[in-house]
């Protein structure tokens, strides 16, 4: 409970001086998994260290996290071009699922 409690202070500390808001906060194995009130960023926050993932325009709409907790879905936009993608929370690479297409859809 502790824990919790220390994670929600930071959480505040950091969404007072970085982000107004904090959205599509999850809990993993791995940490916690957000991004910011543009969607433009997925954050991943562990052992009170926060570690940009990836940052890409409206990157952090509609992300998914796996069953496992290792895993999280989205969509990476790069020059107009949509790339349905996963982050790998164990080696934090990221993996493109399909080439570039003009509509992905959802991973």
């Amino acid at each position: 409970m502790k824990k919790m409690y220390l994670f929600l202070l930071s959480i505040i500390i950091l969404s007072s001086s970085l982000f107004s808001q904090i959205f599509n906060l999850s809990s993993t194995p791995h940490g916690y998994i957000f991004t910011d009130e543009m969607s433009s960023t997925i954050y991943l926050f562990q052992d009170e260290k926060l570690e940009e993932l990836v940052s890409a325009p409206g990157c952090g709409n509609y992300l998914q996290i796996s069953k496992d907790g290792n895993k999280v879905g989205f969509k990476l936009i790069e020059n107009g071009m949509q790339i349905p993608s996963v982050i790998d929370l164990n080696s934090k690479s990221i993996i493109r699922l399909h080439n570039p297409v003009m509509k992905c859809g959802q991973v």
